[in-house]
């Protein structure tokens, strides 16, 4: 949020960008009371970088084989289950709150400091799930160490085309992480316009997209319109569940 609020607050000019996530742009202005920025009125979208979905990792111990099995062994057990995160508020927790609310169960909520963390947790039988993004699961799931029952793109991933989505399972969940280039409000049109020409260059060079399909982001080449009405929705969207699953950070 401070490198957020310093971006905001920066001269127009082109000179300073913000690489914004969902954490930054969509869901901190809605869940923290002290947040010196408005992600809607003070920064003009140049374009997506890209995507990245979720997946579910459970514990391999865990009784179950498919994402129904899951939700009946969480219904089971209203509050017995966790799940764990990188923090209250993070693209994590609150993915996973959306699953809660579609599938019906309650499960307890666990925070770690970072990824790496949680997901070590699921290994170790610390915690029951996690949804975690597909890069940093797939190493774990690879050598036995975690069961990845669900994806949470509208599609299979063509990366990992054996992981049923959640929506085709039955539970409408497809969303997931992103990243998007923005500048402070007020920056001239035609520095948009250069800015976002030189980043989908820079998206469609084998060179970048390569390294950022490695790491598990699904390369985006938008116009500012789009990024900025990605943004506008995303905020609506994760702000929705945050108030339904009543997530605040005072």
């Amino acid at each position: 949020m401070i490198g957020t609020e310093y971006a905001a607050h920066s001269k127009p000019d082109g000179y300073t960008l913000l690489q914004g996530t969902a954490e930054s742009l969509a869901i901190n202005p809605q869940i923290h009371d002290k947040v010196r920025y408005d992600p809607l009125k003070d920064f003009t979208a140049v374009g997506m970088i890209g995507s990245f979905p979720f997946v579910l990792a459970v514990n391999p111990k865990l009784p179950v084989a498919t994402l129904a099995d899951f939700v009946d062994h969480a219904r089971k057990q209203p509050g017995k289950l966790t799940f764990s995160s990188w923090g209250v508020g993070s693209t994590s927790q609150i993915a996973f709150e959306q699953f809660k609310q579609v599938a019906g169960i309650d499960m307890l909520h666990v925070t770690y400091q970072g990824a790496a963390q949680a997901i070590t947790a699921v290994v170790a039988g610390d915690v029951d799930a996690f949804l975690v993004p597909l890069a940093v699961a797939m190493p774990q799931a690879q050598s036995g160490r975690v069961k990845l029952l669900a994806i949470t793109s509208a599609q299979r991933e063509k990366s990992a085309p054996d992981i049923p989505t959640m929506t085709e399972q039955g539970y409408p969940v497809a969303i997931g992480g992103w990243h998007v280039i923005v500048v402070p409000h007020g920056t001239p049109a035609d520095v948009v316009d250069k800015l976002n020409a030189a980043l989908n260059a820079a998206l469609k060079s084998k060179e970048v997209s390569d390294v950022l399909i490695a790491q598990g982001l699904n390369p985006a080449s938008t116009t500012p319109a789009q990024a900025t009405q990605w943004v506008r929705t995303e905020y609506e969207r994760w702000g929705a569940i945050a108030r339904a699953a009543h997530i605040s950070v005072n």
